[in-house]
Formats: structure tokens, C-alpha cells, sequence
């Protein structure tokens, strides 16, 4: 008489076929796939291009801005004047950048308008 008597249960391990079975329940298991090869050469030329694209594009929309701004009447060599004197009060006073943003903003939400005209041209009767 047997009284603990010990009922088998299949422990096969097909790792090959892509099925473990432990203690009677089976278990799909999928076996490890090979990577693709990655093309470095590729991506890093593909990133290289998507930079130079981006350069171009904020070259541009530089080039716009001044256009819009009015700022492109003045001589290259005032203009770059201004753009050095504007980074030099920038890192003295830094509260400075807050109202040229400011100023920006206005501007950009009035769409791109150069100024109000003054009425003295057209005077109202």
C-alpha cells in the first residue's frame, strides 16, 4: 500500500522546438531571432542631412526675419552693430532679453507688421 504515492508528471524541455512543458502545462516559447545588421554609414549620413537641412531652414527663416523686420535697409555692417551690441547687453542685463521677447511676441502676433504708420501724411478733417 502506497500512501504517498507520487503521480508523474512530464518535465520535457524542447528547446529546439520552441515548447517547454513543465509540470503538465505547456508553454509556447519563442526561441531568440537573429538581429538585422544595422547600417551605421546610413543613419549617420541620413542625420547628416536631416542637420543640413535644419541650417538651411533657420538660414532662411533669419534671412525672412530680417526682410519682415525692415532691418534689411540698414548696411550689413550696422545690422551686425546691432546684433553684437544686442549680445553684449544681453549677458550684462539679462532683464533685457524678457523685454526684447516680449516685444517679439508682440510683433509676431500682430502679423509681422513693421510699426503703425503715423497719421501726419493723412491727417483726419
Amino acid at each position: 500500500m502506497m500512501l504517498f504515492a507520487r503521480k508523474r508528471q512530464p518535465k520535457e524541455l524542447a528547446i529546439g522546438l520552441g515548447v517547454a512543458r513543465i509540470g503538465g502545462s505547456s508553454l509556447l516559447w519563442n526561441p531568440p531571432m537573429a538581429r538585422k545588421p544595422r547600417d551605421y554609414d546610413a543613419e549617420l549620413q541620413a542625420l547628416m542631412e536631416k542637420a543640413k537641412k535644419v541650417k538651411t531652414q533657420k538660414t532662411t527663416q533669419l534671412g525672412e526675419l530680417i526682410q519682415v523686420t525692415g532691418a534689411d535697409a540698414l548696411p550689413i555692417e550696422a545690422l551686425a552693430g546691432a546684433l553684437l551690441a544686442a549680445l553684449e547687453q544681453s549677458k550684462k542685463q539679462p532683464e533685457a532679453v524678457a523685454r526684447w521677447t516680449e516685444r517679439g511676441q508682440t510683433f509676431f502676433q500682430e502679423g509681422g507688421k513693421r510699426g503703425k504708420k503715423s497719421s501726419t501724411s493723412n491727417p483726419a478733417p
